[in-house]
């Protein structure tokens, strides 16, 4: 009978040994998944901040270059303009300087 109790126990010792393990296992296959998860997560982040800085450093250049070409538009724009005016001021003058000589002669 001893013996019987003792083959009895050892059985029970080894089924719950096998549900420890069993129970184990399965934590630390649902702590790995967990992790996994995580960093995914933590991938899919820094993916998104990467991509955002991106297109954020392409809008600035891109806006960079738009302000600078219509500055320079805006430049050539009124040089003309200063040209134009001092065309006709020479102009006038020159008109004002003749009508002066031909009063004279």
């Amino acid at each position: 009978a001893r013996r019987v109790f003792a083959v009895m126990v050892a059985e029970e010792q080894q089924r719950v040994f096998q549900l420890q393990t069993a129970a184990a296992t399965t934590i630390q296959a649902h702590a790995r998944a967990m992790l996994a998860r995580r960093l995914y997560a933590e991938m899919v982040l820094a993916e998104k901040q990467r991509v955002f800085e991106l297109r954020t450093s392409a809008a600035t250049l891109i806006q960079s270059h738009a302000r600078a070409m219509l500055a320079r538009r805006v430049f050539r724009i009124m040089v003309a303009e200063e040209q134009q005016r001092v065309f006709q001021l020479q102009t006038s003058a020159a008109t004002l300087i003749q009508a002066r000589v031909r009063v004279m002669l």
